[in-house]
């Protein structure tokens, strides 16, 4: 009987659901239920195998590759453990539930340790469809560049080599081949030694991969006697997947994607003054504070169905105080605070550039304009612009507004009390805070 295999690829759902907020990556809707919503599309009669190859989950880097000195994490990361044990779980649950066999493995934004604990279990090889499906799980290693290290290395010989002559699949989270555009590095620095051993063992018929979120063609590797192709990141729009029937000597790929969402009404934040107090602006995560009451409206945003999306200016980058990995720890924080509270952010969008105070090379040069990140949220996440507002606590926060032609509030916190003595008669809505502000903005959806 002629070898039939079809197969469900998904990859990089960069998932959030127990873990607080989301990914720090706008795009990304780690709190969205692609994965589940998939799953309950794929034909379960017709599917052999459903493989996910990598970033199941969007856990803190912090965690994954550790605390940047001399900063901490408050509370440490028992909290986020725990959390990412929680949404393993959940996903394994899904995956089960499907009824059809499963092979998964980790990327660079899973936790190693316990994406074993939960998916440890399974066998990194299984036979279906008369193939041999081989999943390969590597690391990122200096400068981010993804190695294939022993032990997965000695792996690849022996299946390479050894007396099975059943056609093989290979499934890795990194790329054998440069990726069409970008500078990070996507591929293993190895892969042409890599596509040269595949193509002289004459065994493999397809190579699959996740991380490089656009996804690519079904390209020849090589002579063209074995395929790749990337799958599209299923956590960013428009969460799309690829279902593949492979024989020996023919394979047809599909690409399936969910609908598109609605756009929703937006509130645009501005982070310190308005939600948090302004000592985490340059002293990382143990200085973040909720405003009181911020929580508690950020609910109420989430409840009415607006999409929450801070625009915040980060120049303490620029200006030498932190880096990028220490930003992303003080939203982390931010948001494990607002979860304890049952807020939710939908997104976090910030800017780097310090102008005249910038102590990087090219720092003085970098956008700091909110009004460009309200463009880019909009670009990349279905809202509505014609209902959406901004909260600041500066009078560039009400510019950004009035750039991008949406209404625009100032509260007293932070900045606000003092700014609010130069405003003109009618610029904005002035009020105490950000729950008077959800007042403000509820009363009028």
């Amino acid at each position: 009987m002629t070898p039939l295999l079809r197969l469900a690829h998904l990859s990089d759902l960069h998932f959030r659901q127990a873990l607080p907020g989301t990914s720090a990556v706008g795009r990304r809707r780690s709190r969205s239920n692609a994965f589940a919503e998939a799953l309950s599309r794929l034909d379960r009669n017709g599917i052999d195998l459903i493989a996910v190859t990598g970033d199941l989950l969007d856990a803190p880097l912090c965690v994954v590759d550790g605390i940047p000195h001399p900063f901490t994490l408050p509370e440490g990361p028992g909290p986020w453990l725990e959390a990412i044990r929680a949404d393993y779980r959940q996903l394994r649950q899904q995956l089960e539930a499907t009824g059809i066999p499963f092979i998964v493995l980790p990327g660079n934004h899973d936790h190693p340790a316990l994406f074993a604990e939960v998916f440890g279990d399974l066998e990194p090889e299984q036979f279906h469809g008369g193939f041999r499906v081989v999943s390969f799980i590597d690391f990122e290693q200096e400068g981010h560049a993804p190695r294939r290290l022993t032990p997965s290395r000695d792996r690849f010989h022996a299946v390479l080599h050894d007396d099975d002559p059943t056609p093989q699949i290979h499934l890795q989270h990194y790329l054998l081949a440069p990726a069409p555009t970008g500078s990070y590095p996507y591929h293993y620095p190895e892969h042409l030694f890599l596509q040269q051993q595949i193509e002289r063992s004459g065994r493999v018929t397809l190579c699959l991969s996740g991380h490089y979120h656009p996804g690519t063609p079904l390209t020849p590797l090589g002579s063209g006697n074995t395929f790749c192709t990337v799958a599209p990141a299923l956590g960013e729009a428009p969460h799309s997947w690829r279902v593949y029937e492979i024989t020996p000597g023919n394979i047809s790929m599909e690409t399936h994607s969910l609908p598109p969402a609605a756009p929703a009404p937006v509130v645009f934040l501005d982070r310190d003054g308005v939600i948090n107090d302004l000592p985490s602006y340059t002293t990382g995560p143990d200085e973040m504070r909720l405003i009181p009451g911020a929580a508690a409206a950020i609910r109420r945003f989430n409840e009415s169905g607006l999409r929450t999306v801070v625009v915040t200016s980060q120049s303490a980058i620029g200006a030498g105080y932190v880096t990028d990995a220490v930003v992303t720890m003080v939203h982390d924080r931010m948001h494990q605070l607002l979860a304890r509270e049952g807020a939710f952010l939908d997104a976090v969008y910030y800017s780097r550039g310090a102008g005249g105070r910038s102590v990087l090379p090219g720092g003085e040069t970098c956008p700091t304009d909110k009004a460009e990140l309200i463009r880019k949220a909009a670009g990349e996440l279905p809202l509505d612009l014609g209902k959406a507002w901004i909260v600041g606590d500066r009078r560039t926060d009400l510019k950004a507004g009035a750039d991008t032609g949406i209404r625009q509030i100032l509260v007293r916190t932070g900045y606000g009390a003092r700014e609010a003595e130069h405003l003109t008669g009618g610029e904005a809505v002035v009020v105490d805070d950000l729950a008077a502000a959800a007042e403000e903005i509820i009363r009028q959806l």
